[in-house]
């Protein structure tokens, strides 16, 4: 089942987790928004609503379910701004400048906060629990056995982990008060590679020195397989944009950039997450009003090209 799942962690120590703040896309609080442009924020004079997408979400032309289809998938935990909001469905679009189309609000969750999570190291602390509701969570911090609860649910976690019979995990007892559980051992251990990041949801003090975080995550579940046999719903796809001074000045930075590039993409390769990663170039000079001949202030070289495109994105920055 695909879904986007709520859940509540504790943040006992400044060891067990890191945030990591993302970039408020807002207009300036000096210049008010225009009457177009996305819905604000509550009580918010320059922040906009924003969404973060589920998986199976689509684009609509209209705010209806037979309405034409602008984008059959969405690619889940997109961010998204929102114009509108109509019986059910948003009107959403990926920047403050305008809207691209209509999503089911039952395919969004609403993300003000601006911050997400990742996982630091796990040297020296026991897996993170992932808890139901704020309630079951409360009840374990008020408790003056919290420390046994706490081992109890651990070593629960640990147990539903161990392969079975069939070699796959058991699923946590419905009667626990956690959804999920870090994974512990090797398993658990954060790579750079494969990181969890999470979308902070809410954010709440119960008590003192510690925090309450409401979280967002993806179950992947079952993906549907296409005619091929193939994974419809693959690993993330990652986009690096580079912007680049192309004055003649930098031409050995330009040739820099390329090494990286190449050096980067003979990675991917071998690594065979080719179809994974791409790279976006954008090039920009001086005003050409002081000199005609610059042809532009600012091109796209060219657009998110995979390590498949990988010569033609060279070819181009080359002759940059």
């Amino acid at each position: 089942m695909h879904q986007s799942v709520r859940l509540w962690l504790p943040l006992f120590a400044a060891l067990c987790l890191c945030l990591a703040a993302v970039a408020a896309q807002a207009e300036p609080a000096s210049a008010p928004p225009p009457s177009s442009g996305p819905l604000l924020q509550q009580g918010k004079k320059s922040l906009f609503q924003r969404v973060v997408s589920h998986p199976g979400a689509s684009l609509r032309a209209e705010p209806r379910a037979d309405a034409a289809v602008l984008h059959k998938t969405v690619v889940p935990f997109t961010v998204l701004y929102v114009y509108a909001r109509q019986d059910g469905w948003l009107q959403v679009g990926s920047s403050a400048s305008q809207p691209a189309g209509w999503l089911e609000a039952a395919h969004a969750t609403d993300w003000n906060q601006s911050l997400t999570l990742l996982f630091a190291p796990r040297t020296g602390r026991d897996p993170v629990l992932f808890f139901k509701t704020e309630h079951d969570l409360n009840a374990l911090c008020s408790a003056q056995d919290m420390e046994k609860q706490l081992d109890a649910l651990l070593n629960a976690a640990a147990a539903a982990a161990k392969p079975g019979k069939e070699g796959a995990a058991a699923a946590l007892p419905a009667t626990l008060p956690i959804i999920a559980s870090e994974p512990g051992g090797a398993q658990g251990a954060v790579s750079e590679k494969r990181f969890y990041l999470m979308p902070i949801l809410d954010m709440q003090d119960p008590f003192d020195g510690v925090k309450f975080l409401r979280v967002a995550s993806i179950d992947p579940g079952d993906h549907e397989k296409n005619k091929d046999g193939q994974a419809q719903n693959g690993p993330p796809k990652t986009g690096i944009a580079l912007v680049i001074d192309t004055s003649i000045s930098m031409k050995p930075y330009i040739e820099q950039s390329l090494n990286v590039i190449r050096q980067i993409y003979d990675k991917i390769e071998r690594d065979k997450m080719t179809d994974n990663v791409g790279f976006a170039v954008v090039a920009f000079r001086s005003s050409t009003t002081a000199t005609q001949g610059l042809e532009y202030v600012s091109r796209v070289v060219s657009d998110f090209a995979t390590a498949r495109n990988r010569k033609n994105l060279e070819d181009k920055l080359a002759q940059a």
